[in-house]
């Protein structure tokens, strides 16, 4: 496990996935890394992370500019990535899927398998190199995106975390992942609550007597002097 500080908070990254990991999707169920590869799903998969115990979608299954797969677990800050044991396995499953991807493209159009001049080069033989996992993590924007599709028990189980991790205030993060539900109209899922301001008019003094009015109603004491309510908690 590698951890480093910088502008952009604390950075911690591991090698532990492999290709047989099977984390739980949000939208294709329970598949495996090999799975994911092998069909040419791309994009953020939205998963559970399968590196503790989790009841929640607070990670996504991605891909690293190389092509190579990772989990970002949210409530950890942790990325995961494949390691490099099984690196010469994952270039010649990206290739074959490429390849299988070209013979059927007539058939299906685009089955979504990216197609690169890194992926068409030739797979060298005992290829031994080893290569170290890259120390970036995924985009502050991809963080707050995953942010604002938890429900509000899921959000408030990684915010402070997940602040710490990003190197601001919890506060901030609130507004952050508050702009991002509005953005993409998932208004209905914020882990905030919506507050409609009183829609009349108050009068401090109408108020004031009506909470002093219900206070001797509960509460022994003498009428005079009247109490300071100003400094009163309710």
């Amino acid at each position: 496990m590698d951890v480093q500080t910088g502008g952009g908070g604390l950075r911690i990254t591991a090698q532990d996935l492999t290709l047989d990991t099977e984390p739980d999707t949000e939208d294709y169920g329970r598949m495996s890394a090999r799975q994911i590869i092998a069909e040419g799903i791309t994009g953020k998969i939205r998963c559970q992370t399968p590196f503790r115990e989790s009841s929640s979608f607070a990670a996504f299954l991605s891909f690293g500019d190389d092509g190579r797969p990772f989990i970002y677990d949210v409530g950890t800050g942790i990325t995961h990535w494949l390691n490099d044991f099984e690196a010469e396995e994952f270039r010649r499953l990206k290739a074959s899927g490429v390849h299988a991807c070209s013979a059927h493209k007539h058939e299906d159009g685009d089955c979504g398998a990216p197609i690169t001049a890194e992926s068409n080069q030739p797979i060298a033989k005992n290829d031994t190199t080893t290569t170290s996992a890259p120390t970036t993590q995924p985009p502050d924007d991809e963080v707050i995106a995953t942010l604002a599709a938890m429900t509000p028990l899921e959000y408030e189980r990684v915010r402070v975390e997940t602040a710490n991790q990003l190197g601001c205030r919890p506060a901030i993060l609130d507004n952050l992942v508050k702009a991002a539900c509005k953005q993409d109209g998932s208004s209905g899922s914020l882990p905030f609550p919506e507050v409609d301001p009183w829609p009349d008019s108050v009068e401090p003094e109408f108020l004031l007597n009506e909470l002093s009015a219900t206070i001797h109603r509960f509460v022994v004491m003498e009428r005079r002097p009247t109490p300071d309510l100003s400094s009163t908690r309710i």
